[in-house]
């Protein structure tokens, strides 16, 4: 009961409920198509113009698939060699969203032979170019075709401030057309006889201003223009064709059609991550491990926030977890703990005052029963029948052992939900049915050793073997740390996979 419990991944399959991970607090459909940059116009019309009927159907993230258990502010695509598109989560700065080009519109099309490696090299490059850098390597090209000779220039392509317009903008056209030759000011009246120019009235000044601010916008829209003239026929995601808006500025829509397809697949598929894949589809993380009727200490703690680490790190790669707490829930020192509360308590072993105990109070009657035991013989042997009573499925006894269970479950809870931590509980009175047939079979392997009346097993390299029964027939921690090791592996509900 008083060891400490290190953070162990023991790797395998375990007999728990299996259960798919959902957001808390789930997301809406709404929220994901903001995260990813559409802005509130392509959003609000996301669930009319889709024709999705999974986005009426569900108006939360509670998918038949996991979502990973921390969605970053960026969401993506992500093609993979087996399945035509997948979706991923990318910690980023800004919302995004990305797509490869060839299979988020043409799914189910194969490479051919004409592609061979380089075709699987663009993808492969394609991998993490977000939406939006998709877009601007797209207008990047365009420019350095329309324009060669000017060197270094970068395209400038980010959401625009209004949906009402467009979702996004390019505006190289002002920058480009400032490095270009500029149109010829409008003439002015030419001085006579060596006077100077006539000074123009402030009407003719706003009318010579207007018709150069004309010009420059010709310009700019011309300069605009060839930019697209020079684009891709098809912009995936992109809604039709780019077009100019006020002279300087090009205008994109994003396919809401486009967009209601990669939801739809992200509810369908779920969201994968660009954490390294690991071969095991399930753990079993154990951590955290109090002892019932007892504080928990620093080592406890250590141990929970430990196992949560690892616990979604585990997930953020695709594996699904079981978080267990391997609670020392029992032993003979609740028969020794049981018998002094019969003795001590008003209400004797009966007394349902206990479950509302504080865990401090527990300890102390804990401490005080021990103090008894080592002091007392005549106690000390009460208590040993008490524990024969408690695993002899006593229904007295069971009752108060289940009450000081409680008692301490209640308080390891507060501490659990203040870390933010989830655990399923599985103590060591759950694998106690488990020991006396896991020893009969250790035996038959030939496994096991007699060894002064003991069953134990020696393990190479270590000097003093593992005792797994006493002589007078009792187990020890290591036997159920053995038996559940096996119910993890062995489950029957899982065993097939």
């Amino acid at each position: 009961m008083c060891r400490k419990r290190a953070a162990d991944a023991s790797l395998g399959l375990d007999g728990l409920r299996r259960r798919p991970f959902v957001l808390r607090p789930p997301l809406r459909l709404h929220s994901i198509a903001t995260r990813a940059g559409l802005g509130t116009g392509v959003t609000s019309t996301i669930l009319k113009r889709s024709g999705c009927s999974a986005w009426s159907a569900s108006k939360r993230l509670d998918s038949a698939w996991h979502l990973r258990s921390r969605l970053s502010d960026s969401i993506s695509t992500r093609t993979t060699t087996t399945q035509n598109t997948r979706f991923s989560t990318q910690t980023s700065s800004t919302s995004q969203i990305m797509s490869d080009p060839e299979l988020a519109h043409h799914p189910g099309e194969g490479n051919g032979a004409a592609h061979g490696s380089s075709s699987q090299e663009a993808r492969a490059s394609m991998l993490r170019t977000t939406f939006r850098d998709m877009v601007r390597q797209a207008f990047q090209g365009a420019i350095e075709r329309a324009f060669p000779e000017l060197l270094g220039q970068q395209a400038i392509c980010a959401p625009t401030g209004n949906p009402k317009i467009a979702d996004y903008q390019c505006n190289n056209a002002m920058v480009i057309s400032g490095r270009l030759p500029q149109p010829p000011k409008q003439p002015q009246a030419a001085a006579e006889n060596g006077q100077e120019k006539p000074k123009l009235s402030k009407a003719e000044q706003k009318k010579l201003k207007a018709a150069e601010q004309a010009a420059r916008n010709e310009l700019q829209n011309k300069v605009a223009q060839q930019i697209i003239d020079q684009l891709p026929a098809h912009l995936p995601g992109v809604a039709g064709r780019p077009a100019t808006a006020g002279g300087a500025f090009i205008n994109m829509r994003v396919d809401t059609a486009w967009m209601g397809q990669v939801v739809q697949s992200m509810l369908v598929d779920g969201i994968e991550t660009w954490a390294p894949r690991l071969p095991h589809k399930r753990c079993v993380v154990d951590f955290s491990s109090p002892n019932v009727a007892k504080e928990m200490h620093v080592g406890h703690l250590r141990s929970t926030i430990l196992g949560d680490t690892l616990a979604k790190t585990l997930e953020y790669c695709g594996v699904e977890v079981v978080r267990i707490n391997h609670v020392g829930d029992w032993g003979t020192q609740f028969g020794m703990l049981i018998q002094y509360i019969a003795e001590s308590r008003p209400g004797g072993i009966n007394d349902t005052g206990i479950e509302q105990e504080d865990i401090s109070q527990l300890q102390a009657l804990y401490q005080d029963s021990k103090k008894r035991f080592d002091a007392d013989p005549e106690f000390k042997e009460r208590a040993k029948a008490a524990v024969g009573r408690l695993q002899g499925g006593d229904p007295e006894s069971q009752q108060a052992w289940q009450r000081i269970c409680q008692a301490s479950r209640i308080a390891f809870q507060a501490i659990y939900e203040r870390l933010g931590v989830q655990l399923e509980e599985r103590g060591e009175s759950f694998y106690n049915p488990q020991l006396a047939p896991l020893v009969s079979e250790l035996i038959q392997q030939g496994v096991i050793e007699e060894s002064n009346g003991a069953q134990v097993v020696w393990v190479e390299g270590e000097e003093n073997p593992l005792i797994v029964q006493k002589a007078d027939g009792a187990f020890l921690y290591g036997t159920t740390d053995l038996a559940a090791i096996r119910h993890r592996l062995q489950a029957p509900c899982l065993a097939s996979e």
